[in-house]
């Protein structure tokens, strides 16, 4: 899986047939673009940790909710410091 970033632009390569694009026409700066990079990794990762183990049920749901805390983690430090951390995937589960 590979990702690619072009200002507002952030494309996914993976398993899927043709690639995925999404664009964000709002977003201004690098630091934007590293907090929703991030969050779409960790969206990414949490399912193919779901697919690799085959989660289902209650395992599905923890799994998750782990990748929902890690990202309302992310998005609090962001609003309370302004910044985001140097590595914003640590504050991140599965990424």
């Amino acid at each position: 899986m590979g990702c690619y970033e072009v200002d507002i632009l952030v494309g996914l390569l993976g398993c899927s047939i043709e690639p995925v694009v999404l664009e964000f026409p709002e977003l201004t700066g690098c630091t934007c673009q590293d907090y929703w990079l991030a969050i779409i990794r960790e969206v990414i990762a949490t399912h193919q940790f779901i697919r690799t183990f085959q989660l289902e049920g209650v395992d599905k749901a923890e799994a998750l909710a782990k990748a929902v805390l890690g990202i309302a983690r992310l998005r609090a430090t962001r609003e309370t410091s302004h910044v985001l951390p140097p590595k914003p995937e640590t504050l991140l589960t599965y990424s």
